[in-house]
């Protein structure tokens, strides 16, 4: 990204989080695919989205590296911790 990059982010982040907590793994796989996405462990989430029938998907924490470092939104890593009850 190159303008409101802070914003793209969380929006980028976001879209993936929320396929993630509807427990679509086809959706997940394409929307990393036609997005470029590099987010670690695609397909191993994908593969829980498949396996797993959670009563509850909850993401507990977001963040991104700039949040709490230096605030370099164009070189940093989100993280995303989701649970699945």
């Amino acid at each position: 990204f190159t303008s409101d990059v802070k914003k793209r982010i969380y929006e980028f982040d976001g879209a993936a989080i929320d396929i993630i907590k509807k427990m679509n793994p086809d959706a997940f796989l394409k929307y990393c695919h036609d997005n470029l996405s590099s987010i670690c462990g695609v397909v191993p989430v994908a593969i829980v989205m498949q396996l797993v029938r959670p009563e509850k998907v909850s993401l507990e924490q977001y963040y991104t590296s700039a949040d709490i470092t230096d605030g370099d939104y164009k070189n940093s890593v989100s993280y995303a911790g989701i649970v699945f009850y």
